[in-house]
Parts: C-alpha cells; sequence; structure tokens
C-alpha cells in the first residue's frame, strides 16, 4: 500500500505530488508528441514525448519518487521538465521552488539544451488575418486593403490606397 503524504506541495522533494491543469485545453497526440492549445491564453505547447507522459502523469496524486521509481526517469528530468510544464501554465500545481537554470543544466548536462516544452502565442483569429497595404494589389477588394480602399480605375487600379472623397472608384 503506497502511503500518501501528508503535503502535496513541498517543492521538488520526492513527495511533491504535481497536478497538470486539464480546465480550457485542447490536447491532441501527434507522432508520440503532444500538442496543447490553451484557450485561456491563446498559446500552442508542443510537449516531447518524455515532457507528455511527465504531464499525463501529474495527476496531483503520484507523487514525483513514485514518478521516479514506475517509470525509472532521473530526478534531474522530471525537475526540468516540471520546471518547464509549470513556467507554460500547464500544471495547477506546480513546484513551488524555482531551481536556477544554471544547477538545472549541471544536473543534465548538455542535454537539458534540449527542451521538452516549446510555447507559441498565437493570435486571435481576428488578429491573424492580414490585410494588403497602401500600393497593394486588391484585385478591387475594398475588403482585402488595409485602408477599406481599392482603386477600381484609373491609373493604379486595382491598387489600396488612403480612403479619401472618391478615392476609392
Amino acid at each position: 500500500m503506497i502511503k500518501k503524504p501528508e503535503s502535496k506541495r513541498s517543492g521538488l522533494s520526492g513527495d511533491f505530488c504535481p497536478k497538470a491543469r486539464r480546465r480550457r485545453l485542447v490536447v491532441q497526440a501527434l507522432d508520440g508528441e503532444t500538442l496543447i492549445y490553451d484557450q485561456e491564453n491563446h498559446k500552442a505547447h508542443r510537449l516531447s514525448p518524455f515532457a507528455g507522459r511527465l504531464w499525463e502523469a501529474c495527476d496531483g496524486h503520484r507523487t514525483v519518487a513514485q514518478m521516479r521509481k514506475v517509470w525509472d526517469w532521473p530526478t534531474a528530468s522530471i525537475t526540468h521538465g516540471l520546471q518547464e510544464l509549470n513556467v507554460a501554465g500547464l500544471l495547477d500545481e506546480g513546484p513551488s521552488e524555482e531551481p536556477t537554470r544554471r544547477r538545472i543544466l549541471g544536473r543534465l548536462g548538455r542535454a537539458a539544451a534540449v527542451p521538452t516544452v516549446v510555447s507559441i502565442l498565437v493570435p486571435a483569429s481576428a488578429s491573424a488575418q492580414s490585410c494588403v497595404p497602401n500600393g497593394g494589389f486588391c484585385g478591387n477588394n475594398n475588403a482585402s486593403c488595409c485602408s477599406g480602399c481599392c482603386k477600381k480605375s484609373g491609373a493604379s487600379s486595382n491598387t489600396c490606397i488612403t480612403a479619401g472623397s472618391g478615392a476609392c472608384f
């Protein structure tokens, strides 16, 4: 029988029980990696196979010591992975102590240089759409111009121009 630790939040000690955040996330496994879209802050995260398994293992009940024993994961790898998951906002209960990058690199050696979690900011759909700047080809479509004005006839027709009285014609 496994004894449940009295404190779930004790830094990165063996009795610490990290808990993965599950709310408002879209999770998809792809080619051994885990892709997560965070609907709260519009970030996309790509987790390495190790980071994906670590995130799945963070159920709030399993201790770091149990993870180390069951999966035979090195403590330094777990520490590094939990720090990256915590920084990415993918843990509800992350490590309370943040070891320095130098200490983590010292523990992991050169292997730590390879990120386990890669995150990017995803623009809202309205922001992601681009417009054609003045002077660019608009094909007679006012909506494609940043200015909202595509010159329809005469010299420089089908180009975006600054809106003005009758200029869009």
